[in-house]
């Protein structure tokens, strides 16, 4: 059905729905986890972002 669209409304829709996971995972767990880890859990999240990102 949306085959004519091609690859962008769902490579739109994959990223919104990334956030959409994100989100709450980063309002809950940061702020523990900075406390506990202080500024290397930033770096941390954005390194395993990145890899799951580069690995899918």
């Amino acid at each position: 059905m949306f085959t004519q669209f091609g690859e962008t409304p769902l490579v739109v829709v994959r990223s919104f729905a990334g956030g959409a996971v994100l989100a709450p995972v980063a309002d809950e767990a940061m702020p523990d986890a900075y406390e506990r880890g202080g500024p290397y859990v930033a770096f941390g999240t954005v390194a395993g972002f990145l890899t799951s990102f580069v690995l899918t």
